[in-house]
């Protein structure tokens, strides 16, 4: 049977239920003063106008750290932010080329949602992962070479050709 963890003090359950709405008034009061003191804003330099953005960053997202200060550094949260951001970046430097060339391509979220609807349609007919990942790139290549041909074929421009396909 595994061992439960220790139950934390007092004051740090309290302040785990206190620290959230604390950090709520302190993104409401952050954000009024930056709307009432928009002159302050102006009259301070350059370097110094991101204070109340850091602050109201810290507010919001640092009241873990008072209960729990190393659960975002455990490597089993590493592995799960990770495994989360994985297909989100290599979309991310997919967008990157293509803006860099000078395009644009809407239809990046439904074509991922297609190759992975295609991969899991072949592991579910009883595919191995191997025949799964070949048949999701091809779907994906698919539908890259379709608005490629409707952009560079047919001279649409790349923003009507991939929002056709998005659906």
């Amino acid at each position: 049977m595994p061992e439960l963890a220790p139950t934390p003090p007092r004051w740090r359950r309290r302040l785990a239920v206190l620290a959230p709405l604390a950090a709520l008034a302190a993104l409401w009061l952050l954000a009024g003063l930056g709307v009432g003191l928009r002159t302050v804003h102006d009259a301070l330099p350059e370097g110094e106008r991101g204070l109340g953005r850091a602050l109201a960053v810290l507010a919001s997202g640092g009241w873990d750290r008072f209960t729990d200060p190393w659960t975002f550094f455990a490597l089993d949260n590493q592995k799960l932010i990770l495994n989360q951001t994985a297909i989100t970046t290599v979309a991310a430097c997919g967008m990157t080329l293509v803006i860099v060339a000078g395009g644009i391509d809407l239809s990046v979220g439904a074509v991922i949602a297609l190759c992975a609807v295609a991969g899991a349609l072949v592991l579910h007919a009883g595919g191995g992962p191997w025949p799964a990942l070949g048949v999701a790139v091809l779907a994906g290549g698919l539908c890259g070479a379709a608005s490629g041909a409707l952009s560079a074929g047919l001279r649409l421009m790349p923003f009507i050709a991939t929002l056709g396909m998005m659906g």
